[in-house]
């Protein structure tokens, strides 16, 4: 009641303590390859940023898209959620990947857009999801046939998704014309698979044909491009790069260790000109020459265990930068 004897209407409100779930999972989608014979040269302009999934611990995975413009760096609410997919109860999000649809299609310039993109994510289990993001809903599942799925990886030509799994095997799957099925088994190692990357792609040998009129004509240009190798972070201090046509573990990279215990490489990923970034549970950042498979630089970043790196995926130029977590 007021001074002057005028009864005031007064709302109480209590507001809950929102305690969001832990993050465990980020993705971006990837860039199309661009021609590997030199045609439809496209120099890169800064493109604006594509959508970003985030895996949390409860099992939802949000879609976010940026809110600024394309030249606009500091956006009023930057990341906004554009939509929020609810994972099965109870479930997790351990593993993120964007690949395009139909890659042969999307201009080199222009940034994938909601409609462009698969998402797929496994969750700790044996089995990998794949989601329909217009109907926010699993569209369709499939086994490791190796166990649990630690990490996944799809190609730079988003055709084949490599999968690292508990019995110490990269299984590929094949995505292509719209599929998810089992393409084949690299060789199995005597550890888990922590994490695992792809080397750049090389340009692919083609054959050229004689058409009705006489003129040699190049295949399709989809596919032009042929996957090298592959590099998987393990649970026994070691690295392992793969040769993609035979399967077969080419080198080993060994990392440090501390009182005899094993280091996990929890990530790895590769730079442009083929340089293997590695992340451990010792907190270092190693940089691997691919060839020689030598270390180069070794940093010690952090006190705790490195568990994820991302690369930027401007184009195949060497000078990508990286980031840590």
């Amino acid at each position: 009641m007021s001074t002057d004897g005028t009864t005031l209407s007064v709302h109480r409100c209590r507001f809950v303590d929102y305690v969001p779930s832990a993050i465990t999972a980020l993705a971006f989608p990837p860039l199309p390859l661009p021609s590997a014979k030199g045609k439809n040269v496209v120099v890169r302009k800064a493109l604006k940023f594509g959508t970003l999934a985030i895996g949390r611990a409860n099992g939802n995975i949000e879609l976010c898209e940026w809110s600024g413009s394309e030249q606009e760096l500091q956006a009023p609410q930057a990341w906004v959620v554009r939509k929020t997919i609810s994972g099965p109860f109870p479930s997790k999000v351990d593993s993120l990947a964007f690949t395009l649809r139909n890659p042969g299609l999307l201009p080199p310039d222009e940034t994938p857009k909601f409609a462009d993109l698969r998402l797929f994510s496994a969750g700790g289990g044996s089995e990998l999801a794949e989601w329909d993001l217009e109907n926010s809903c699993i569209r369709r599942t499939i086994s490791s046939h190796g166990g649990s799925i630690w990490c996944i990886a799809p190609n730079p030509a988003s055709t084949i998704l490599a999968i690292g799994c508990e019995d110490g095997a990269v299984r590929l799957l094949s995505l292509e014309h719209d599929t998810l099925s089992h393409l084949r088994r690299l060789d199995r190692v005597k550890s888990r698979i922590l994490s695992v990357a792809w080397g750049p792609p090389v340009p692919r040998e083609k054959q050229s044909v004689i058409n009705d009129e006489g003129s040699d004509d190049d295949d399709d240009e989809e596919g032009d491009w042929a996957d090298s190798w592959i590099v998987a972070g393990c649970s026994d201090s070691s690295l392992r790069k793969f040769d993609v046509a035979s399967g077969r573990v080419g080198e080993r990279m060994g990392t440090d260790k501390q009182r005899g215990e094993r280091t996990l490489v929890w990530a790895v990923d590769v730079l442009g000109d083929g340089t293997i970034v590695s992340g451990d549970s010792l907190g270092m950042v190693k940089f691997w020459e691919s060839k020689t498979c030598t270390q180069i630089h070794s940093f010690q970043a952090h006190g705790a265990d490195i568990l994820c790196l991302t690369i930027s995926p401007v184009s195949l130029a060497p000078d990508r930068t990286f980031s840590h977590c």
